[in-house]
C-alpha cells in the first residue's frame, strides 16, 4: 500500500518514476522553482491555497468546509482562492491530488492526523472563544500500559491556569472524545492539537464563564487496531476509562471522583462514546455529543450496506440495537442526569440518526436538556470547536 501511494504521489506531481534497479539519466540544469505561499490569507479574509503538481489532472482543496476546486496555470502550480472570506477560525485542510488526499507541503510545519487522515491546518485570527491573552493552562501527556485494551495506551491531561494541587476542593472532570483517527496515541491529543480546547478553557476560565475545570483527552479506540475494530472496542474503552485513567488521574492530580462533578463529550465516533456513559451515571452526570457516530452502534458498523448513503443520510439502526446499547435506561436516570447536550447539524449524514435517537430517548422519556439541529451544518472541525465553547460554561453549575 505504500508503494502505490509513494507512486500516486510522485506521478501527480509531475516527478520521473524509476523501476528497481533502474539508474536516473542526468537531469538537465533547472533553475530553482520560486516557493510557492499557501496557504496565503488576503486583507478581505479570503484565502488562496497553491500546490506545485505538473502532472496531475484535477486538484481541490478539502475542508475549507466544502470542497474546492483548483485550477493549473502554465507553470503546472494549482490555485483557488475561496469565494468569501473564512471566519476566525482553526481549519483542517488537505489537497485531492487524482483522488490521494496530500497534507499541503508550503505548510508542513502545522501538520497533524484527524478524522480527514493527513491534514495541514490554518488559524484565521480572532477566533472568539480562544484568546490568546488568557492565561494559559498546562497540558501533559501520559502513556500507560492498559491491562484492559493490550498495549501502551496515551492520554492528555490540561489543568486550568492558576491550578492548585493542593486545593481543598478537587478540581471537577471533562473527558473529550475524538473522532475515527489513523492511530490511537496520534488520535488522543485530536481534541488539543486540531479543537484547540486547552486555549478554549483558558478563554472561558479566564472570562469567568467556565468554572476552572481539569480536562481529560484520551485515546478512546479501546483496542490495538486503531479504526479497524473501534466499534467492538467501545466497552473496552469505557472500562479502561472508569478502571485505568480516572483512577490514575486523580492519584496524580486534584481531580474529583463524584459523579456529579464528571463531564464527558465528544464528536463523531467519540459523540456515540459519550452517550454510552448514560449507563454509567454512577460515573458521569454531565453528558454531551457533537454529531454522533450512531452508525456505530450496530453490528453491521463497517459493512458497505452502511457506508452507503440514501438522499445524503446513513441507514437507520434496526429496531433493537439502541435498546441492545440502552438496555436499563429509563425514566428514573432523569434524576441523576445533570446535562444531556445533543447536536448534530442539518448538512450532517448523520442526522436521521440522531433524530432516530433523540426518539429513542422520548420513548423511554429520558429529559434531553439541549437539542439543536444547526441549519447547513456538516461534519466538521469547525463545527465541534464552537459547540465545546458552548458546551463548558453549562457544566458544574447548578440547574437554573
Amino acid at each position: 500500500m505504500k508503494t502505490t501511494h509513494s507512486f500516486l504521489f510522485v506521478a501527480a506531481l509531475g516527478l520521473p518514476f524509476l523501476a528497481s534497479g533502474q539508474a536516473p539519466a542526468p537531469a538537465p540544469a533547472q533553475p530553482p522553482a520560486a516557493a510557492l505561499v499557501s496557504p496565503e490569507i488576503a486583507a478581505d479574509g479570503r484565502v488562496t491555497f497553491r500546490l506545485r503538481a505538473p502532472g496531475a489532472r484535477e486538484v481541490s482543496v478539502a475542508g475549507i468546509p466544502a470542497p474546492l476546486a483548483m485550477s493549473k496555470d502554465a507553470d503546472g502550480v494549482w490555485s483557488a482562492t475561496t469565494p468569501n472570506a473564512l471566519a476566525p477560525d482553526i481549519y483542517s485542510y488537505s489537497f485531492t491530488v487524482d483522488g490521494l488526499r496530500i497534507p499541503d507541503p508550503s505548510n508542513m510545519t502545522n501538520t497533524g492526523v484527524g478524522i480527514m487522515g493527513a491534514t495541514s491546518y490554518l488559524q484565521i485570527p480572532g477566533v472568539p472563544w480562544t484568546n490568546s491573552n488568557a492565561p494559559h493552562g498546562a497540558v501533559a501527556k501520559h502513556v500507560y500500559q492498559s491491562a484492559i485494551i493490550g498495549g501502551p495506551e496515551t492520554y492528555y491531561v490540561y489543568t486550568p491556569p492558576s491550578y492548585d494541587p493542593k486545593r481543598k476542593a478537587a478540581y471537577p472532570v471533562l473527558v473529550t472524545l475524538h473522532g475515527l483517527a489513523a492511530g490511537t496515541a496520534a488520535s488522543a491529543g485530536d481534541w488539543i492539537a486540531q479543537g484547540g480546547a486547552n486555549l478554549t478553557l483558558d478563554t472561558l476560565i479566564g472570562e469567568g464563564k467556565a468554572v476552572p475545570m481539569i480536562l481529560i483527552s484520551p485515546a478512546a479506540n479501546g483496542n490495538t487496531q486503531g479504526n479497524r475494530g473501534a466499534a467492538a472496542g467501545f466497552p473496552n474503552f469505557t472500562r479502561a476509562l472508569i478502571e485505568e485513567i480516572l483512577p490514575q488521574v486523580e492519584k496524580q492530580y486534584n481531580a474529583t471522583s463524584k459523579a456529579s462533578e464528571r463531564a464527558i463529550t465528544g464528536l463523531s465516533a467519540g459523540a456515540a462514546q459519550s452517550l454510552l456513559l448514560l449507563n454509567r451515571l454512577d460515573k458521569f452526570q454531565w453528558i454531551g455529543s457533537f454529531s454522533p457516530g450512531f452508525d456505530m452502534f450496530t453490528p453491521r458498523w463497517g459493512t458497505p450496506a452502511m457506508e452507503r448513503t440514501v438522499n445524503g443520510q446513513r441507514p437507520l439502526l434496526e429496531p433493537g440495537e439502541f435498546e441492545a446499547n440502552f438496555p436499563k435506561l429509563e425514566a428514573a436516570a432523569n434524576s441523576q442526569i445533570k446535562l444531556l447536550y445533543i447536536t448534530c447539524g442539518t448538512a450532517d449524514d448523520h442526522l436521521n440518526l440522531t433524530r432516530q435517537f433523540k426518539a429513542f430517548l422520548e420513548a423511554r422519556k429520558i429529559k434531553i436538556t439541549n437539542y439543536s439541529e444547526p441549519e447547513g451544518v456538516q461534519h466538521v472541525w469547525t463545527f465541534w470547536r464552537p459547540q465545546l465553547a458552548a458546551f463548558a460554561p453549562l457544566l458544574f453549575k447548578p440547574a437554573n
